[in-house]
């Protein structure tokens, strides 16, 4: 055997080992991507049907909290609806008793009678008032329990006749047409406030 049949031999079995070595790593790597692979993929799998889940969990918060503010909303907004038509009904008959024009003169019998339509229409207000109440906010309901307070005491004081008496009508008079105004400002704050949708 020659120099060089010993150095084919051996070169042959160099590049034999490494071809070996080669296909073995190339086999071994396939292999190991294949599972790492494999494993990725169950990982995501697991993560996606994980944030599938709390999607759908949080849907249902947020639908359930939807419509809860939505009932919210609804009832508040009926209640301040139906109160107010009532303290209208009774703001009616207690401005025509006091015209603004000094040309209009209320007679005795019409006085009696705007004195009837404004009894029944505090009466009215006030069971509205306390039927809806709960569902006021307390701001509003001492508003417009101010209101009925200040009918109230005038239907008490009307019937006592003399110029003494004109003092306390003034006062009767702007008591009522005061908290009438906050009553009503604060209802259109509260329906704006609640037509505004929360911040996240």
């Amino acid at each position: 055997m020659n120099i060089w049949q010993i150095v084919g031999t051996v070169l042959g079995s160099i590049i034999a080992s490494v071809g070996g070595v080669g296909l073995l790593l190339r086999y071994g790597g396939d292999f190991w991507l294949a599972r790492t692979k494999a494993k990725w993929d169950k990982e995501l799998e697991e993560y996606k049907n994980f944030f599938n889940t709390e999607q759908r969990r949080y849907q249902a918060q947020l639908d359930r909290s939807i419509f809860v503010s939505r009932a919210h909303f609804d009832t508040e907004f009926q209640a301040i609806k139906e109160v107010h038509q009532c303290l209208s009904e009774m703001k009616i008959p207690f401005r025509s008793l006091f015209p603004i024009s000094a040309t209009v003169v209320v007679t005795d019998a019409q006085s009696a009678d705007l004195i009837e339509r404004l009894q029944q229409a505090d009466n009215r207000f006030i069971a509205k008032l306390e039927e809806w109440g709960v569902f006021l906010e307390p701001s509003q309901y001492d508003e417009l329990k101010r209101c009925h307070d200040a009918i109230e005491h005038f239907l008490e004081i009307f019937p006592k006749q003399g110029r003494e008496m004109e003092r306390d009508y003034d006062i009767t008079r702007q008591h009522f047409w005061n908290s009438y105004s906050t009553a009503c400002q604060k209802a259109r704050d509260r329906i704006a406030k609640l037509a505004v949708m929360p911040e996240r």
